[in-house]
């Protein structure tokens, strides 16, 4: 207990709260279909935690429900459908900062560009984690520190304006992921699509993912109406050559790429995060 103490108390010092200052917004109410979003994301990404986390005991005739399992056992596995946690652990062990685009072209969409990251925030949150958000558009400014809990009835929604230069907020993303003692680090980028100063900021993001970051670029945005086009064979060549080439300048280099249309699908965004992390554990 002492030693879990000491840890959280370096993790939680002054070296991990923002250099950056805090951005002005306004707390706007979440509607009823963000807020169903917030907890499929959270009921998605708990798997995550639960199967990295050494404290819990698997397979066993009574605990609690591993639903995965459930659905596809066996009569023989009846008694391997339950999971336990054992005491002493904090659960804290994701930490997370989501960056999200306020340029000039989310004017259209900001709503639900901030919407979005109350629905990552607070899906987190729900399952013990730590979540720091920032801005950006041609600055960088802070929107929610990691101590401070999203209101479950209300997000912060900032204003757009001026270009797109995420580094600033990269930084401290790269800083506080990099200084965490959280056993999963994650990086959210919800965003638009092309950046100012782009080497730059895709080898921050190449380096955080180097260091065993997950890192997820969530893109407001449809890349793929084309395909519902009437086209010559020669145009949706074309077009394809567009996408791809697209594709690749918005991933910006992530491990993760989706495309958001609302806000339900921020879920699969955290289905990618879990489907990857068991592969890797095979």
């Amino acid at each position: 207990h002492d030693t879990r103490a000491i840890t959280k108390a370096i993790s939680d010092n002054d070296t991990s709260r923002s250099a950056l200052r805090k951005a002005t917004y306004q707390n706007l109410p979440i509607n009823g279909k963000v807020l169903y979003s917030a907890k499929g994301f959270a009921t998605a990404l708990e798997r995550l935690r639960v199967d990295n986390d050494p404290m819990w005991e698997r397979e066993l005739p009574s605990g609690r429900l591993n639903v995965g399992r459930a659905m596809n056992y066996d009569i023989n596995d009846i008694n391997t459908l339950f999971d336990q946690w054992n005491e002493g652990n904090d659960a804290n062990d994701i930490e997370a900062v989501i960056c999200v685009d306020t340029s000039g072209s989310m004017s259209w969409q900001i709503a639900q560009t901030l919407e979005s990251a109350w629905v990552i925030k607070r899906g987190i949150e729900t399952i013990n984690g730590r979540v720091a958000v920032y801005k950006f558009n041609h600055d960088s400014r802070l929107v929610y520190g990691a101590d401070e809990k999203a209101v479950a009835t209300q997000y912060r929604y900032v204003n757009s304006s001026g270009g797109t230069n995420p580094y600033k907020a990269l930084v401290e993303a790269e800083r506080i992921l990099e200084t965490s003692t959280r056993a999963i680090k994650i990086l959210f980028i919800v965003t638009d699509g092309a950046w100012d100063n782009s080497e730059r900021c895709n080898a921050i993001i190449k380096r955080m993912t180097a260091n065993n970051v997950l890192t997820s670029v969530c893109f407001l945005g449809d890349l793929e109406r084309w395909r519902t086009f009437e086209l010559s064979a020669e145009e949706r060549e074309q077009y394809f050559a567009w996408y791809q080439e697209n594709l690749k300048e918005y991933r910006h280099g992530a491990q993760f790429f989706r495309q958001i249309k609302e806000p339900k699908d921020l879920v699969a965004v955290a289905s990618d995060l879990v489907k990857a992390r068991m592969a890797r554990r095979k």
